[in-house]
């Protein structure tokens, strides 16, 4: 199973670190993506963005009309047999692969995950617990 980030961004240097916290997730480096869709960034944060992202990731740069339109740009751009939307404040903790590949080997076809909502130093503002789906 190939899992897919896909990270509109524009002129955000803290993109560097939420594609940091996604190279830390413990998985083989060949079932993990990332995809940043970028509105047409500043030449420097791009060459750092190049310099952070891996061999199996993609780096899209055109002019867009917006965050939806960059997610939904990455979306097309992307290969992930499930695929993950951040922005370029968001980073990833916490993430059990192996978990979320059993989950989608039972069929699972969409899983949430707790989120934590903190300042820009990083102190935690709100918890949001994620909860079971009824229909």
């Amino acid at each position: 199973m190939l899992l897919s980030f896909v990270i509109p961004s524009y002129n955000d240097f803290r993109i560097l670190e939420t594609i940091k916290s996604i190279k830390k997730i413990e998985a083989p480096k060949d079932k993990i993506e990332i995809i940043v869709q970028d509105g047409g960034s500043k030449k420097d944060l791009l060459n750092k963005i190049k310099k952070v992202i891996g061999p199996n990731d993609k780096l899209f740069v055109e002019n867009d009309y917006g965050i939806f339109d960059g997610i939904n740009r990455g979306l097309k751009n992307s290969s992930g047999d499930m695929i993950a939307t951040l922005g370029t404040d968001d980073r990833v903790f916490n993430l059990n692969y192996s978990r979320l590949l059993s989950k989608y080997l039972m069929g699972y076809n969409f899983i949430q995950y707790d989120i934590h909502y903190t300042d820009s130093d990083w102190n935690p503002i709100r918890f949001w617990k994620a909860r079971k789906i009824s229909f």
